[in-house]
């Protein structure tokens, strides 16, 4: 765990790998983040900015290829930013392109509204042949997930 501003290095995959400061090693924590030992002994200053509520805990992404170029952001000044080829000097760093102008939507997002009727607590059959008739394409599933895409009958 390290407080919000801490400087650390990568390793090829980009997981946190040491502390810059000290050059202390770095490993995942694999517990509740309730499970963190913030206190502190006589020697070291205390973590005064330290909440519980405001922790993330960061899983990094499945090791599967090195990175080959990192993206690095300014958190004060979060529009400017630059690419970064993994194990170079900086001398080659590319300025990130600003990112596009969302400006105003071409179509009014209330147009593309649909109304799904609640099945819920209707049977199955039911509630597919009502969806059916309505022209959605309907699946069914035994079990919810957080991934369930709409018009899906829940058997």
């Amino acid at each position: 765990m390290l407080e919000a501003g801490i400087a650390i290095l990568v390793d090829q995959f980009g997981a946190p790998a040491v502390q810059c400061s000290c050059g202390n090693p770095l490993k995942a924590f694999d517990h509740d983040i309730g499970d963190a030992d913030v206190k502190f002994d006589d020697r070291n200053k205390k973590w005064s900015s330290y909440d519980e509520k405001r922790v993330a805990k960061v899983k990094p992404a499945p090791a599967t290829k090195p990175v080959e170029v990192y993206q690095l952001v300014d958190v004060e000044e979060p529009d400017t930013g630059l690419a970064r080829e993994a194990g170079s000097d900086g001398t080659t760093d590319e300025v990130l392109p600003e990112a596009p102008d969302r400006g105003t939507p071409s179509v009014d997002p209330t147009e593309s509204l649909v109304t799904v009727p609640d099945g819920q607590g209707r049977p199955a059959d039911e509630a597919t042949a009502s969806l059916a008739a309505q022209g959605r394409q309907v699946t069914t599933t035994e079990q919810p997930s957080d991934t369930t895409a709409p018009n899906t009958v829940l058997t």
